[in-house]
């Protein structure tokens, strides 16, 4: 078979027999998500994966009470992981209004400018992250900056008639 897994869906029907009992009803996934479930009824384990990482209220929370330089940068980056997953999202999402009919074109575009723009933002933050770990820069004295001086206003002769 050529098709990829999550092309190919699985259809359940019940015995002709005992199709009364059950409301005459078929079912059907993702392959999948079929197996999924089969894995995780034969050994015992959750359907949903569970979340690694903090979800981004936790980490506004824990913002709040982030009070030094590797305390914030931590939190930072903990939100800065979960930006490439949410341009990945935004991608498949501008693919699916691509590919549905009923979609405007307009939506796929701006999806794929937020998937862009999310990208850009992982970028500059991660760049930003950094910041919390270097030294304070000194304040510069007052007498070693440059002094402006002011410009000439430009002189303009009258019109002639």
């Amino acid at each position: 078979m050529d098709a990829p897994v999550r092309d190919i869906i699985a259809n359940f029907s019940v015995r002709p027999g005992s199709a009364a009992a059950y409301g005459y009803r078929n079912s059907g996934a993702p392959l999948a998500k079929i197996a999924r479930w089969v894995h995780a009824d034969l050994y015992g384990l959750p359907l949903a994966p569970q979340p690694d990482h903090a979800t981004l209220r936790e980490l506004a929370d824990k913002s709040y009470e982030a009070l030094d330089g590797d305390e914030r940068q931590t939190v930072l980056d903990a939100a800065i992981d979960q930006l490439p997953d949410l341009a990945a999202l935004l991608d498949r999402a501008a693919l699916w209004a691509e590919r549905d009919p009923r979609t405007p074109n307009s939506v796929a575009r701006q999806l794929s400018q937020a998937a862009a723009v999310t990208r850009q933002m992982t970028n500059d933050l991660t760049q930003a992250s950094r910041a919390f770990n270097c030294p304070a820069a000194k304040p510069t004295p007052a007498s070693e900056l440059p002094v402006a001086r002011p410009t000439p206003a430009p002189t303009t002769r009258p019109a002639r008639r």
